[in-house]
Order: structure tokens, then C-alpha cells, then sequence
């Protein structure tokens, strides 16, 4: 835990009751956690790199709003940095088993996952994901970013406002087993009313269901036929309308009686104006947080691979012009050290050669 965290009530922690509580977070600096196995003191080097990108992550996060989004980088390595910073991760948690990072590690482009439960919080969340590559096009890591669904749905807000009938799901178009496509959710309310998660399991997708088929079927098809759109269709044997609007990753969509709209039509279009222009600008914004994470990053990967190399080639230069008082000073803490520490070796005995 950063030595300068406070309360947040933009950052919220479920208790075993299923109440919401502030948690302790740093503004100030990231919290740095590691994969069980990895030695902290190998990855010294790695961890002054990762924290460089301190006021980078405070300006980013300065443009979130009251979000809650919470920002990873994940190396290679085992190491994670978290901002804000916080403490509460298990023992046993590493980024690199988890899904999201799995599936950016096979990519070149963002990535968003199902809904996890984030084991510090043990609230549901999505993950956007985008790996960093240098040059060559290696990959070193992953950086990420953790939006809580009940900050992309609203959906207690929407339910107040208008009807306790009211759905709100976040969908994505997938084949079923009979090879017709159906509808997949990936958030609802419901995962965020359950008291009891487990990180380690996370939170099943479940398939939207309904009496008749052909509701399905109908839905789907205006899905496929446009962004965004009305239908009036039977939804479990009550009249209702379907309003649904969709980005390159997912879709909004809300369910209500047909007498809930025909009383508020103008809330209804606003809401679900408001839910996708939402998701578009979180879209969109997180782009460029990855583009300026990944770019940073990848500018302190190539400065930490070269120094060592330009400064023993510009030692190397002065040895060849006589001055055998030459030392490179630098401890990087990983393997690097094994050439600076053989260079400095070899100093004295050309010295005694050459003389």
C-alpha cells in the first residue's frame, strides 16, 4: 500500500456483507505488485521504469473523470504496476494467467474481455487490453484498463428514473450451439447486486433467454442490420420495447414494457443516447491512453536496452585511446549487469597487456 493513500469514493470495495465501502488508494504514486516466484531484487531495474510513468498515468487519470478506472501494466516479467495505487492483491494473483492478457499477448490491437471479478475490489469489471511491443515487434507486456460495469450501465440510476421492469444488458453477438447466432451477456445489473465472488472463477456469461424464439431471432437480425434501433417484440410474454445501440466491441440494450416507454419516449431515446455516447467515449479515450502508455513504455525499454551498450561502446573508445581509467558505473539489477560487470573486469588486465 503506497505510504500516501487515502479514502476515495470514486474507488469502491465490496465487504463480505455485499456493501460498498471506500477504499484506500494513492494518487501520488503506483503500487507495484509481483507474480509469486519472481525476485524482487532481479526486477529492481524493471520497477524504476515502471514507476517513470507516474506522471504520465496522474495526467491520464486527471481526463477520467469520476470513473473508477484503474490503469495495469504488465510486464513480461511477473512485475505489475497499478494506478492508482492500492494494495489487497493476493498472493497468488498474476496478470499473465488471466484472460485478458492471454488474449493480447496473441493480438496487435485492443482487446476487450467478458466481465472478472477484480480481486482487490471484488467488484465486477471489464477489461480493455492492448499489448506493448518494441520494435522487432516482441512482446514485453500488457497495459490494461478496468472499467466497474456499474459505471458503464447505470443501470440502478435508469431503473429509478423509470420502471423497476426495466432490463439493461451489455450483449455480444455470438454462435450457439444449434448455429444460429444468439446474444451473449457480458455485464447486467445482476452482477453487481451478488455478494458473494470469487476472482479466481470470475463470472460465468450467461446467454439471453427467452420464451420465444423467434424474439431472438428478430432482435438479432436488426442488430446485424443496423447500429442502433427499436423493435416492439414480446419479451418473457409481456409486451415490450427493445432498444439497442452498438459499438465495434458490443451493445447496449434495454428492455421495457411497452407502457413504460409510451409514458416516457423522450427518456428512453436520451438514455440509451446517453449509454452509447458513453461507451464511445470510453472507447475512444482509452485508445489514447494506450497509444501513450505503450509509446512511453516502449521509449523506456529501448533507452534501458541501449545505454548499457552505447556506454561500453564509448568506454571501449577511450581504452583504445590510451585512458585505461575507465569504469562504467551503472547497476541495472537483471542481466545487464553480467556484461557491465565482465567490461569492468576486463579493464585492469588490458591495461597489464598493453603497459
Amino acid at each position: 500500500m503506497p505510504f500516501d493513500a487515502v479514502e476515495s469514493p470514486e474507488y469502491v470495495k465490496l465487504t463480505r456483507s455485499g456493501k460498498a465501502k471506500p477504499m484506500m488508494v494513492s494518487f501520488g504514486q503506483p503500487a507495484i505488485h509481483m507474480a509469486e516466484g519472481v525476485d524482487d531484487k532481479k526486477m529492481a531495474g524493471q520497477i524504476r521504469q515502471l514507476e517513470g510513468l507516474t506522471p504520465y498515468l496522474r495526467n491520464i487519470h486527471d481526463q477520467l473523470e469520476s470513473y473508477g478506472y484503474t490503469i495495469q501494466v504488465s510486464l513480461e516479467s511477473g512485475v505489475m504496476l497499478t494506478y492508482p495505487g492500492r494494495g489487497g492483491f493476493p498472493r497468488a494473483y498474476d496478470p499473465r494467467q488471466k484472460e485478458w492478457y492471454k488474449r493480447s499477448r496473441k493480438s496487435h490491437g485492443h482487446v476487450w474481455t467478458s466481465p472478472v471479478v477484480e480481486p482487490t475490489t471484488k467488484l465486477a469489471v471489464s477489461t480493455i487490453s492492448t499489448p506493448i511491443r518494441d520494435k522487432e515487434g516482441r512482446f514485453l507486456g500488457v497495459v490494461s484498463m478496468d472499467i466497474p460495469l456499474t459505471n458503464i450501465l447505470h443501470a440502478t440510476s435508469l431503473k429509478s428514473k423509470w420502471s423497476e421492469d426495466l432490463e439493461t444488458y451489455m450483449v455480444v453477438r455470438h454462435p450457439r450451439e444449434d448455429g444460429k447466432e444468439g446474444l451473449l451477456i457480458v455485464a447486467q445489473e445482476s452482477y453487481d447486486d451478488r455478494a458473494t465472488r470469487r476472482w479466481r472463477t470470475g463470472i460465468k456469461a450467461e446467454w439471453l433467454a427467452e420464451n420465444e424464439p423467434d424474439t431472438l431471432d428478430k432482435l438479432v437480425f436488426a442488430m446485424n442490420e443496423s447500429e442502433n434501433g427499436f423493435l416492439e417484440l414480446p419479451f418473457n410474454k409481456k409486451p415490450s420495447v427493445c432498444a439497442f445501440a452498438s459499438n465495434d466491441h458490443m451493445t447496449i440494450l434495454l428492455i421495457a414494457p411497452v407502457q413504460v416507454v409510451q409514458h416516457l419516449p423522450d427518456q428512453v431515446v436520451g438514455g440509451i443516447d446517453s449509454l452509447m455516447d458513453q461507451m464511445r467515449n470510453i472507447s475512444f479515450f482509452i485508445s489514447g491512453v494506450m497509444l501513450i502508455v505503450v509509446g512511453v513504455i516502449a521509449w523506456f525499454g529501448s533507452q534501458a536496452i541501449t545505454r548499457p551498450i552505447i556506454g561500453i561502446a564509448a568506454a571501449a573508445k577511450r581504452i583504445a585511446s590510451g585512458d585505461f581509467t575507465v569504469h562504467i558505473p551503472w547497476r541495472n539489477n537483471d542481466e545487464r549487469d553480467i556484461l557491465i560487470d565482465a567490461f569492468n573486469d576486463m579493464v585492469p588486465n588490458w591495461k597489464s597487456t598493453c603497459s
